[in-house]
């Protein structure tokens, strides 16, 4: 489920739903090193009552709640998917719970003024610059090479280096923490490309350094004096120079140090900025934007991110909305499309240079052998999920002919091995692989799947039918448990919240009066809270 967030957090049957609509009319909610926590409701899909609890909250909540144990709504880290950074503070421990400050290591912003000095040095250790020499006494000791000696070091950094930082810097590789991955050369281009057609002069990268680096490489972006030396991209129809400026919103403050005055730290989850200076530039820069980029955590709370491109947009001075380019999976279309109904996602698969399966080998997209036939594990090489949501029109959206064709039936781009279903009147691939009509389900299917007439679906060759199953000592229960194995009949929708089935939780009747009834007790819990500080 999209919605749910944080590993930590998933629990077998249990539902986290992020509740933004609340959080952004509360004040004073706990902060953790990464700013303001985020609020969250988690509840069970079991038939019957709620995920029980032993702590209660008090009558009066209890009752708001519709006898919802009020443990169930907690506040929660939006940057990390485990606890590292602080434990989630449940409701009715909200009064008991000391905020941490917002941490901003300033060693790295200090260190931006080596950009203009000769024979500078990078620890790949510490991801930092430092003098080669000691001579000079203004500089900060933890910018001295005393520090470095045993480390991984670039002795003398040249210019190139200097500004291309996503070379140098290691990338994080905590998956449940700040797991970073870069766009490989061909996508960076793809997206220039459509940046230009676009126009775009001024573009917000959210998350994407290897974009705004790109961007400050190939274009010429004067944000600064200092940036004057930047290359520049002539456009094919005149040959005169492509000119565009872009400014990085990212957590990791290493890029303080190459971008000093293209930069700010920033979380995305909750539009926090972590230095008054650097606020003030982002929010002038966001206000005048014509394009956004931006590329999130996969595990994030889908309603967060959704927050935080509305409220790009209703900060713009445009008065029209602004292109937006979002870096996401596709099969999370369904959510983002009721969060976001101005965003489509197109078929153009991104890949990652340092992602272990997302990788830009997912363009030699062949016909997939049959379950069948299908060597090892391993030898065959999954396309990337990965997708461009954009507000703009899908059909103008065009991709490389080399790999995508466009369907002027479907008025879209899609891969050139799937071809249009003329039983469903649609293209109905979304990973490259080619797809079979089934008469008897009444779908498209992917290939080397057939139809089971026991199991009234279609399932590999190699599948376990549900008669055999039963006939195991699989029971009815378990079979709904373990109907991976079992291939039972798929169930409809299942609502987390009321419990009924046909619909999900976003488009739940009963999620207002739900989110009207938490709202008034958090915001009880959050001023009792604001009286015992004062007291």
């Amino acid at each position: 489920h999209s919605l749910t967030i944080m590993s930590a957090h998933r629990q077998p049957n249990l539902f986290t739903d992020c509740l933004m609509s609340v959080w952004e009319k509360l004040q004073d909610v706990p902060t953790c090193p990464h700013g303001p926590m985020l609020l969250f409701d988690q509840y069970g899909i079991v038939e019957g009552t709620p995920r029980s609890t032993k702590r209660q909250f008090s009558q009066s909540s209890s009752a708001a709640l519709s006898s919802k144990p009020a443990s169930d709504i907690f506040f929660a880290c939006s940057a990390h998917r485990d606890n590292s950074c602080v434990n989630r503070v449940p409701l009715h421990r909200i009064k008991q719970f000391h905020s941490k400050s917002p941490f901003y290591d300033q060693t790295f912003k200090k260190a931006s003024v080596l950009l203009k000095k000769s024979k500078v040095s990078f620890c790949r250790t510490c991801s930092i610059m430092f003098m080669s020499s000691q001579r000079g006494r203004r500089i900060p000791k933890e910018l001295s090479a005393c520090d470095h000696q045993k480390h991984d070091i670039i002795s003398i950094l040249s210019p190139a280096q200097m500004i291309t930082p996503t070379s140098l810097l290691q990338p994080a590789s905590c998956r449940r923490k700040n797991a970073q991955f870069l766009f490989s050369e061909a996508d960076k281009t793809f997206i220039l490309s459509k940046l230009q057609s676009l126009g775009a002069s001024r573009i917000a990268c959210i998350g994407c350094p290897s974009i705004h680096e790109a961007i400050s490489t190939r274009w010429s972006s004067p944000l600064s004096k200092s940036a004057s030396s930047n290359s520049a991209t002539k456009t094919k129809e005149t040959g005169s120079v492509y000119r565009g400026s872009s400014m990085l919103f990212d957590l990791d403050e290493r890029y303080a140090q190459f971008y000093p005055n293209s930069y700010a730290k920033m979380n995305m989850m909750n539009m926090y900025f972590f230095d008054e200076s650097e606020r003030k530039q982002g929010i002038m820069f966001l206000r005048n934007a014509d394009c956004v980029v931006i590329d999130p955590p996969f595990g994030c709370p889908l309603s967060a991110l959704a927050f935080t491109i509305q409220y790009i947009q209703r900060m713009n001075n445009n008065h029209t909305s602004i292109p937006v380019l979002l870096f996401f999976p596709y099969f999370s279309a369904e959510v983002i499309k009721k969060l976001l109904p101005d965003l489509s996602c197109t078929n153009y698969c991104v890949g990652y240079t340092n992602h272990k399966s997302y990788t830009n080998r997912s363009y030699h997209i062949k016909t997939a052998p049959s379950s069948a036939s299908r060597p090892s594990r391993g030898s065959f090489v999954k396309p990337s999920p990965v997708r461009i949501y954009t507000n703009l029109d899908v059909s103008s959206f065009s991709l490389p002919n080399s790999i995508y064709r466009y369907c002027k039936i479907c008025q879209l781009w899609t891969f050139n091995s799937a071809p249009h279903c003329k039983i469903c009147n649609k293209c109905p691939s979304h990973d490259g692989q080619p797809y079979n009509h089934c008469d008897q389900c009444g779908v498209c299917i992917r290939q080397g799947r057939i139809h089971c007439i026991i199991c009234s679906r279609c399932l590999p060759p190699q599948h376990i039918c549900r008669q055999q199953a039963l006939a195991s000592s699989c029971d009815e229960d378990g079979l709904n448990a373990k109907r991976s194995k079992c291939n039972d009949v798929t169930i409809s929708k299942l609502c987390f919240l009321c419990r009924h089935r046909g619909h999900d939780v976003l488009s739940c009747p009963d999620r207002q009066s739900h989110l009207e009834a938490i709202k008034s007790s958090v915001l009880h819990a959050i001023s009792t809270r604001r009286q015992i500080k004062k007291s």
